[in-house]
């Protein structure tokens, strides 16, 4: 890998992480539109950091203001009609987003999941994962932050998983564990292409004379199988953590959940100073 293709595959690799482990909140929200606006939020911050220093040359202290200027434009663009030239945040638009969010909170409070996905929900899942990329997209780019990328990404299955009064899919952990195993993979790749160690196995020599089909099948096999070995140790550990988590969580019942944050508003059924699901959710899982 060299340090130009570096300089791409990492973040996008980050970016598609952080998106993959976007899928988490099946469990919380009805249907799949809201990953398309994901998907958005994260792309402009991935983009807006390769173009800051690939062709601004700017550092990361100055490219994550500069991401987050991008994604409150983008988010202003998308749910705010009271923008500067549309895309602009002004008094008025930034009043807009966060009567928005106030909103979602709202129906947070009321809503037992899965609730419908509303416009509301919508931005404020988009600007969620879009700081969440803005978090990763650095780290990655660091070299020696692809753990901390996993704490980051890990994150974003608490709220789910605190709010869920059911077990959160299978397919969405295992979804979230692969996008984390290919960063991980990627950026061992970059730290050895930078340290100069072969990413890629020697070229065998020619063979005296041509052999049949399956012997060239045979090596091609084993030399992809040694490049790939460096490579895929950095993943493995994290590859087989995933399987025995899936593989234990088939075999146990979800336990259940409080279901409720601190710091929100307040209810009629809730606690004063709290936000989440009905308190009978959180009876139902104490009883199970």
């Amino acid at each position: 890998m060299t340090a130009r293709g570096s300089a791409y595959l990492v973040p996008v690799t980050a970016g598609l992480a952080v998106t993959m482990s976007s899928t988490a909140l099946s469990g919380v929200l009805r249907g799949l539109y809201w990953l398309w606006f994901v998907v958005l939020s994260v792309a402009v911050v991935v983009a807006i950091g390769l173009l800051s220093r690939r062709w601004a040359r700017l550092s990361w202290p100055t490219v994550v203001p500069v991401q987050l200027a991008a994604l409150v434009a983008l988010l202003t663009g998308l749910f705010s009609r009271q923008g500067i030239l549309r895309v602009i945040p002004g008094p008025a638009a930034l009043t807009e987003l966060s009567d928005e969010l106030a909103v979602a909170v709202h129906q947070i409070e009321s809503g037992i999941p899965p609730v419908p996905t509303t416009g509301a929900l919508v931005l404020l899942v988009s600007l969620g994962f879009g700081l969440v990329a803005v978090l990763v997209d650095p780290l990655a780019m660091a070299g020696h932050g692809a753990a901390v990328c996993g704490l980051v990404l890990l994150g974003a299955y608490t709220v789910p998983t605190a709010l869920s009064p059911k077990q959160l899919p299978s397919w969405t952990l295992a979804v979230g564990a692969t996008g984390y195993v290919l960063l991980l993979m990627v950026v061992q790749r970059e730290r050895q292409a930078r340290r100069g160690i072969p990413t890629r196995p020697a070229p065998a020599p020619a063979p005296s004379r041509p052999r049949a089909w399956p012997a060239r099948l045979l090596s091609g096999v084993r030399s992809h199988l040694r490049g790939a070995a460096g490579t895929s140790l950095a993943g493995m550990p994290t590859a087989i953590a995933v399987l025995v988590a899936l593989g234990l969580s088939s075999m146990f019942t979800v336990v259940g959940t409080g279901g409720r944050f601190p710091g929100g508003h307040g209810d009629p059924v809730g606690s004063p100073g709290e936000f989440g699901l009905n308190p009978f959710i959180s009876l139902r899982g104490q009883l199970e």
